[in-house]
């Protein structure tokens, strides 16, 4: 099955949507802030995670311009933390902001790793 750059885009604009939505949501105090794995809160764990797929899939819906991908997924990490912070039930961190990033490094070196691997049409 051959995979279209245009399903990636789509399938990067319904991870965008999906990103904003888990960021606005009410979360009613569910997540403990007092709970670490490896030293580091797991809450921040999770947003590095969150955050993976958008440096990987920036860079192929972007069309490869390094430095838009980058700046783009910048902007969002800073976005969509700093959105938070105008939502009186939601607080604003700025190590999410860090994990965040983290994240979305990590997945444009997946990105750059796994580069071979993928269809000619995507790289």
């Amino acid at each position: 099955m051959k995979i279209s750059k245009r399903s990636v885009k789509l399938l990067f604009g319904v991870y965008l949507i999906a990103v904003f939505v888990l960021h606005v949501m009410k979360t009613d105090d569910v997540v403990d802030l007092n709970n670490y794995f490896l030293g580091i809160r797991r809450d921040h764990w999770a947003h590095g995670i969150l955050f993976f797929p958008m440096g990987f899939f920036a860079l192929i819906s972007l069309n490869k311009n390094q430095r838009l991908a980058l700046v783009f997924t910048a902007f969002c990490c800073l976005f969509f933390e700093s959105l938070q912070y105008f939502i009186p039930y939601r607080s604003f961190d700025i190590w999410d902001i860090v994990a965040d990033s983290i994240g979305a490094g990590i997945g444009v070196l997946a990105y750059f790793m796994t580069k071979r691997f993928l269809p000619a049409h995507l790289k």
